[in-house]
């Protein structure tokens, strides 16, 4: 019997691929099954696969289809998953050798619907751990601070099937932060988490990412944030009372964090834009957002007075953009 169904959507990351197979080749838990879905690549990703299956076809299932999207791919594996658990890997991250073994300790041991692990962010040679929270095995209606401080990346985690497929929970398509809206309907539909605090995934942060460059796709957020709060919303309205505070810092954190982005917004007069359509979000959805008592408690008297102000907001980062523009001339 298969135990656990690796996920890999590929799409042209040749330079880091090898390095991610064989990251999960070498698994000391062997009851696994890869699939690997190159989703239409341009380089040589697609011919790596295909050698990688040849030399181990007991582990791993290649797939070849048209570009649609790393929503569709990962979509298409949760279909195609044989495995009693799925986990998703990115091609060009790795993970360690015991990642399987000890995330499946986890959720049999403890009866979880969702096990979630640390994991170190590689920038070049250099190695940051990032710790889970440890707050037990619990729903976010048990411990509603989960609902803020499990990070929404799918990487770091182990899921049931059952629960996905019963839940009927997909990832968005053609939308960017899906995993966000995913993560937050499993946490919604009130699965037991639990965390091992043991770094298993080495999740690599490339040069030109979203710290360095911001594009327009950057306003799927708020397409995001109301599949977010709708997936809280259908639950009894006691369930979605226990959960509010945090639902709407959690809200709130996101879109006063990418107003503040917006000096890395490539397209100009775009950043403006968003920071207009972020503090419109929050009237609208969260009238009374400037007095969430975790909002207040965890962000300084200067990040309060720069994020609940629109006008301030946009100067900072009209003077950021003119310093960062000097300093690259």
């Amino acid at each position: 019997m298969i135990l656990v169904s690796i996920i890999v959507p590929v799409y042209n990351t040749e330079k880091y691929l090898e390095k991610c197979i064989k990251s999960l080749i070498d698994q000391t838990l062997q009851n696994i099954e890869i699939i690997a879905i190159d989703d239409g690549s341009k380089d040589q990703s697609g011919v790596l696969l295909d050698q990688f299956q040849i030399e181990y076809p007991e582990k791993i299932r290649v797939f070849h289809q048209q570009n649609s999207g790393i929503s569709a791919v990962r979509n298409r594996g949760i279909s195609l998953a044989r495995g009693k658990y799925i986990a998703f890997v990115d091609s060009d991250d790795s993970v360690a050798p015991r990642y399987c073994e000890l995330l499946v300790s986890k959720i049999e041991e403890d009866g979880l619907d969702m096990a979630v692990c640390d994991y170190f962010e590689v920038r070049g040679n250099n190695l940051k751990k990032i710790a889970m929270p440890s707050v037990g095995e619990a729903t976010v209606y048990e411990r509603s601070e989960l609902l803020f401080y499990i990070n929404t990346s799918p990487w770091n985690k182990l899921y049931d099937v059952d629960f996905l497929r019963s839940n009927q929970i997909e990832f968005p398509l053609n939308l960017k932060y899906e995993d966000t809206a995913f993560v937050h309907q499993i946490l919604a539909k009130g699965a037991k988490i639990g965390c091992t605090n043991i770094p298993l995934v080495y999740y690599v942060i490339h040069a030109k990412s979203e710290s360095t460059v911001v594009k327009k796709n950057i306003f799927d957020i708020f397409d995001i944030l109301d599949i977010v709060q709708d997936a809280y919303r259908k639950m009894p309205d006691e369930c979605y009372e226990k959960v509010y505070d945090y639902l709407e810092y959690f809200i709130i954190n996101r879109i006063t964090v990418y107003n503040l982005q917006q000096v890395y917004q490539e397209v100009t007069g775009l950043g403006e834009e968003f920071i207009s359509c972020g503090f419109k979000y929050l009237a609208d959805n969260f009238p009374k957002w400037r007095q969430n008592k975790y909002f207040n408690k965890y962000n300084g008297l200067v990040k309060r007075i720069i994020k609940k102000h629109i006008w301030i907001t946009k100067t900072i980062v009209k003077i950021i953009k003119i310093f960062n523009s000097r300093g690259a001339a």
